[in-house]
């Protein structure tokens, strides 16, 4: 219930125009509405929806304009609106509905949600846009080619579910695209169908290359204005100009990153989210809200149609499947046995096959693949030896000066590993580093990067083109042609006519991931590099084949690998088969959130145990000693009890530095 923001020396007045407002505060107890009266001035500029400046306790924050009414029920005197920031109604009904689903299952604020959803204002891109006088955009001129929608028959539920879709129909799916399958074709073909019926449509992708490509795949079959691209690395001012574009109903169709997923799309019809395994879709701010989750919230709220895809398969997505709540959209078998690659394990050997970077039997496979094409060789590093330790006792090196990890970098002009020895952290010459455990000088690669593998492989094939992708140089494009790529995980160029082999190099390492989802991490990220080959291309993977995950790469599996994984979080009580709640905070705070977690029967409480902190208080500070507590129960009311004890917290003046995550994406 909306309450009284205070007294002021006006008073109340009786039928006065009042307006409920959210104020944007991070205090977990202020999260709700309060009352201000409207003063006359303000009246047509204070709509649901508005920014404004008011007074709360002591000082000025900002808000938006939830609602109106005629009088309030609260028998205090009103404090006034102090200002209107901009008449511009940028926080919709549907939005600010959204927000406050999503604040409460994820045990947040909705002040915090609503800064998610609506991005900073521009005066500058503000005041263009209300010069232009945009208006929706005009009818398609065209009805959209229903030829587009061909990709979707390759699959037995695929035709049924993007027919229900491009009817207007609110279908539910999760789909798992072909091996060597073209996901924006598919993609395209359906977003094109929906806007070309007058539906709204959001699709949030991983990155921007994504982004890109499917913009390109959609083609200049849907009019420019229709469009509109929303990621945050664009600029705040064309972010703010492509958002208002959205909010006045010309752009029918919103492709973007995670924060599109908030979109003020007008009539929308179909939410739709790539590769939702992809750790980017997961918000680093609070209340971390992942858009997977997002979008099925809002399928439920608008009552859209929902499609959820990629070539792995989530827990997530497996558990709607199971439930009920989704329809699978799998690919034909007989198409997958065509498509898929070859895939073999390269296991333990002998201690000398052991020792090499590049085993004979991926040599072997990749000098095959060279024949007709380029091949693909896939490391988990970058750099040129990320990690090092003594070569006598095996002790990680570390750096005298700070305690960062001691790397051997690239540097042509300097022939000797020795002369290029720098610490990660504050790039400190390491030349004449002393193992403090044995006194020894001489460093050995504990771990091996691209930069060193593609020199290997030069090596190992002289007068090939080595073309190298990491994060920091990405490459998009590899020509049709015989030539060595290597890449880390992510950054695999596309190549024209499919990779003719591959090789995963460190596969074993992926599996070694301190993390409770590493199997499904890993293979994730096997099964989106594996779609870049033609189709029956070897795959050699240095791990053992009797891993789950190796084995469902092998048969191409992903639906029955998720399956399993469920199984083993529901024996764990780990997500999403067990709903958790992760804090974050002193020892103090959460010995007291244990003993009043712990308190609820069937409650099963981990922790608190130390854990460095991820989030300094201020980028200058040093990373501090946090402790962690998990929390998971088998009731759908777990984020409700967590924001409750942190509300009461917070109203008492305690634990306000707790963070709180729902259901985590990372459990170490």
């Amino acid at each position: 219930m909306p309450e009284s923001a205070g007294t002021s020396d006006a008073g109340r007045i009786p039928g006065q125009e009042v307006a409920r407002v959210l104020v944007d505060t991070s205090l977990p107890h202020m999260d709700r509405l309060f009352d201000y009266s409207v003063p006359e001035d303000f009246d047509s500029a204070a709509s649901p929806g508005a920014r404004v400046r008011v007074r709360l306790g002591s000082r000025t924050h900002d808000g938006f304009v939830i609602s109106r009414c005629h009088g309030s029920d609260h028998g205090s005197r009103l404090r006034s609106i102090d200002s209107v920031v901009s008449p511009v109604p940028v926080l919709t009904s549907e939005v600010a509905d959204l927000s406050r689903m999503v604040a409460d299952h994820y045990a947040g604020s909705m002040s915090d949600v609503v800064r998610l959803a609506v991005p900073p204002r521009h005066a500058g891109a503000e005041r263009a846009w209300s010069e232009l006088a945009l208006a929706p955009a005009d009818a398609m001129p065209a009805a959209p080619d229903p030829d587009r929608l061909r990709a979707w028959s390759a699959y037995p539920a695929g035709a049924a579910f993007a027919a229900h879709v491009a009817d207007g129909e609110p279908a539910r799916a999760v789909w798992s695209c072909a091996p060597a399958g073209r996901w924006t074709v598919a993609l395209a073909g359906l977003v094109t169908q929906v806007a070309g019926a007058g539906g709204g449509v959001v699709v949030v992708l991983p990155d921007r290359t994504d982004v890109e490509d499917l913009v390109s795949a959609i083609g200049p079959e849907i009019p420019e204005p229709w469009l509109s691209v929303l990621r945050a690395d664009v600029g705040p001012a064309a972010r703010y100009r492509e958002f208002l574009r959205v909010l006045s109903g010309q752009a029918r169709i919103v492709i973007g990153t995670r924060a599109a997923s908030f979109a003020p799309v007008v009539n929308l019809r179909l939410a739709a989210i790539w590769d939702d395994a992809d750790p980017s879709h997961c918000e680093l701010r609070a209340p971390y809200p992942h858009a997977r989750e997002v979008l099925a919230l809002r399928s439920r709220l608008t009552g859209c149609a929902l499609l959820v895809g990629g070539y792995h398969r989530t827990c997530e997505a497996q558990q709607w499947v199971e439930t009920g709540w989704a329809h699978q959209v799998n690919p034909d078998v007989g198409e997958v046995r065509r498509l898929r690659p070859t895939v073999a394990a390269l296991g333990t050997a002998g201690p000398v096959e052991a020792a090499r970077r590049i085993p004979s039997g991926a040599a072997a496979a990749l000098r095959e693949g060279l024949e007709s094409g380029p091949v693909l060789v896939v490391t988990a590093r970058r750099g040129y030896v990320p990690v090092t330790a003594c070569q006598q006792c095996r002790e990680l090196a570390q750096c005298p000066r700070c305690g960062g990890t001691l790397t051997i970098t690239e540097d042509p002009d300097v022939e000797s590993d020795h002369s290029r020895i720098r610490c990660a952290a504050c790039e400190s010459p390491g030349q004449d580093w002393t193992c403090p455990e044995c006194g020894g000088t001489k460093l050995r690669a504990v771990r091996v990067g691209a930069l060193r593998t593609a020199e290997e492989l030069g090596r190992m094939f002289p007068g090939l083109p080595v073309i190298i992708s990491t994060g920091e140089r990405p490459t998009r494009q590899a020509e049709d042609r015989p030539a060595l790529v290597v890449a880390t995980s992510g950054v695999e160029p596309v190549a024209e006519n499919g990779y003719a082999a591959a090789a995963f190099l460190d596969a074993r390492l992926d599996l070694r991931r301190p993390d409770v989802r590493a199997s499904e991490q890993a293979l994730h990220r096997w099964m989106n590099a594996c779609a870049l080959l033609r189709p029956g291309a070897k795959v050699m993977i240095v791990a053992d084949s009797d891993e789950p995950c190796v084995q469902a790469l092998i048969r191409w599996d992903p639906a029955g690998f998720a399956a399993a994984e469920l199984e083993r979080r529901a024996e764990l009580a780990m997500p999403p088969a067990v709903p958790m709640v992760r804090f974050d905070g002193t020892e103090q705070d959460l010995r007291t959130v244990a003993e009043a977690m712990g308190g609820i029967d069937g409650i099963r409480v981990r922790g608190p145990r130390p854990v460095a902190d991820e989030f300094p208080r201020t980028r200058a500070a040093e990373p501090t000693t946090q402790y962690r507590l998990l929390v998971s129960w088998a009731d759908a009311g777990l984020a409700g009890e967590a924001r409750r004890l942190v509300v009461a917290m917070s109203s008492a003046h305690r634990g306000g530095a707790i963070r709180v995550q729902v259901d985590p994406f990372v459990i170490e």
